[in-house]
């Protein structure tokens, strides 16, 4: 991956003017709120050339203000829950061999709380309960898991891995 600082490109729909604004490191993905109006993209590298910490940039759609998230080590997927106003990064931690997580962030306050899902998790798509599944190499022999938040600690939110099937 490259460590070049990114930019976004904002198309204004109707004058179709163009204005950029600055990212991190290497940005890897991008999701939209159609309803708070709020563009978040995420950079493997964060503002670390050495990509150990990734960050993940806000962008308001009216305004073009920034403000910059920590999301942990090289984060590569994103998806916007819209009803919730809940933002979920993937951190695979793919090359190491240990478990990957999600951030799960507020769309309001931006705070996070860290869920740990598996090895390799995959890109989340939106079921049709309002809940994200995270696809997961390997989950109790299963090739899915869907996150379920069984307590919650000062140590973040604990789940177990449910087979991936909609009921």
């Amino acid at each position: 991956m490259s460590t070049v600082p990114g930019l976004l490109a904002v198309i204004d729909g109707a004058t179709l003017h163009t204005q950029s604004v600055p990212l991190g490191l290497s940005p890897a993905g991008v999701a939209v709120s159609s309803v708070t109006n709020m563009i978040y993209v995420i950079n493997y590298c964060g503002n670390d050339p050495n990509c150990m910490d990734g960050t993940l940039t806000v962008v308001d759609g009216a305004t073009l203000a920034t403000q910059t998230v920590d999301v942990g080590y090289q984060p590569l997927y994103i998806a916007v829950d819209s009803v919730t106003n809940k933002i979920y990064v993937v951190n695979p931690n793919c090359c190491s061999g240990l478990n990957g997580w999600v951030t799960v962030l507020d769309g309001v306050t931006l705070s996070t709380e860290i869920v740990f899902v598996g090895v390799s998790p995959g890109k989340p798509t939106p079921s049709r309960h309002q809940s994200f599944k995270i696809p997961l190499l390997a989950c109790s022999g299963s090739s899915g898991s869907r996150i379920s938040e069984d307590s919650r600690s000062r140590w973040g939110v604990r789940v177990t891995c449910k087979p991936e099937v909609d009921s």
